[in-house]
């Protein structure tokens, strides 16, 4: 049963992706073009600029920016087409899904963060320092800003991640009583300039770290602790470090790619794109997905579900209250992003590991495939253009670039129709639990009519 419900969500998926395919490919593929013009434009913009450290930063943080707005509006074409955003019935006509704007500022957060953990930014930060080094002949300054070789280069990157930090949360707080789209747009750039300062800064540190850790004391102790465990494994005819070196390669070469890159890699994307419908068809989802009966008007249990409880004005009208109000406006300015940003994808990542082994099986299988298709693709480009000098991979890059836009398109649709097939599947959950409970008969009453 569970094998045949597990090619049922394969099926499903594939011919899923190729019908979307069919009917949206030309507008997907304008909106990939656009997104790929914008990353090109500004990354090479970042490599003119290279030696002026946080200009270049601010370059790549926008390029990722378009990048991820491509993917964003990609994502909520294939949503209306399934008719995702129509799930809620009772949704007022003067409500609209949620603007592109506040989906990339929510969408950013995890979007850099699964770039960071799969080495995209530091591929991206390795390509502008090299692309610079054939441009200029020599080492770029690029990114040498940011070693914390000194205390005064320390609190300037800890002043600048402060002062960003503000500027961003101003920049929401505002573009959240006005609704302007300039200001949507300018606290998105900030917010990726201030995650990629946050990444490559402690990267650096990390880095520096490891190469000072040699001259401290500290690591004489740790050494001599290591030759007396490797002296006491060999009394046992224990060849420690060359166990410890037989670990690290299973894994590196076994346990990273099967557990992390190809399995919590396609959850974390299908994450992200159920985050682009906005929080009402998630937590509408998870009440689907608890198996219970949904009440008659579930729009009110729903919006006090997202609030949080019952408003209280006229608590707030007293001394208590108008103090406990400036206490919860203070903890907005400074915490504001953990409700807004952080909590819907941990509410995203948790109720898609609740669908199921079968459909997460299938779904993880497919998207592998899909990014086996294009690493075989850059392989045998790469192959077959041959041997070139490095001067040739600068000058041809972007448009290598080009080459995987049309699997990308692929690997998107995936993760749309991908979010749909959960949603239905979890909204039968609801249709059912709601049918059984209606045909229960209501309860005798006690102690008969009088």
């Amino acid at each position: 049963m569970s094998i045949r419900v597990w090619w049922g969500h394969v099926t499903a998926m594939v011919t899923g992706t190729v019908a979307v395919l069919g009917r949206l490919l030309p507008t997907l593929l304008i909106v990939a073009l656009v997104g790929w013009i914008g990353h090109q434009v500004l990354l090479r913009a970042s490599i003119l600029v290279a030696a002026q450290t946080w200009l270049a930063i601010l370059l790549l943080a926008a390029a990722l920016v378009i990048q991820l707005g491509s993917i964003v509006v990609m994502l909520r074409i294939i949503g209306q087409h399934l008719g995702v955003e129509r799930i809620i019935p009772w949704q007022a006509a003067d409500e609209s899904p949620p603007r592109v704007t506040d989906v990339i500022a929510q969408t950013l957060l995890p979007f850099l963060g699964i770039y960071a953990a799969f080495g995209a930014v530091t591929e991206t930060a390795n390509k502008v320092i090299g692309f610079t080094m054939v441009r200029d002949g020599r080492e770029t300054a690029f990114l040498t800003g940011m070693n914390p070789t000194s205390l005064e280069r320390i609190l300037l990157v800890a002043g600048i991640i402060a002062s960003v930090y503000v500027v961003r949360r101003g920049l929401d707080l505002a573009y959240g009583r006005t609704g302007w789209r300039p200001i949507g747009l300018a606290a998105a750039f900030a917010e990726a300039f201030f995650l990629l300062v946050i990444l490559i800064g402690g990267s650096r540190l990390i880095f520096w770290a490891s190469s000072r850790i040699h001259v401290l004391q500290v690591w004489a102790w740790i050494e001599y602790a290591w030759h007396g465990l490797v002296a006491a494994f060999a009394q046992l005819a224990i060849d420690l470090p060359a166990a410890v070196d037989a670990v690290a390669r299973f894994v590196a070469t076994v346990v990273w790619p099967m557990l992390v890159i190809a399995m919590a890699q396609p959850v974390l994307w299908l994450a992200v794109a159920a985050l682009i419908h906005g929080s009402k068809v998630l937590s509408l989802a998870e009440l689907w997905q608890r198996g219970q009966p949904l009440p008659p008007r579930p729009d009110l249990v729903l919006r006090a579900y997202l609030a949080g409880g019952p408003a209280t004005k006229d608590a707030d009208d007293q001394p208590a209250g108008r103090g406990r109000r400036a206490l919860l406006e203070l903890q907005e300015l400074f915490f504001g992003d953990i409700d807004d940003k952080y909590l819907p994808t941990l509410q995203s990542l948790r109720l898609l590991l609740k669908a199921g082994i079968p459909f997460l099986g299938a779904y993880v299988l497919v998207y592998n495939v899909v990014r086996l298709a294009q690493l075989w693709l850059e392989f045998g480009i790469e192959k077959l253009i041959g041997g070139h000098r490095i001067e040739f991979w600068v000058t041809w890059d972007p448009l290598l670039d080009l080459a995987a836009v049309p699997l990308e398109i692929v690997r998107v649709t995936l993760l749309a129709v991908a979010f749909e097939r959960c949603l239905t599947m979890f909204r039968e959950r609801g249709v059912a639990a709601t049918a059984t409970s209606a045909a229960k008969p209501d309860p005798a009453p006690v102690g008969g009519e009088s």
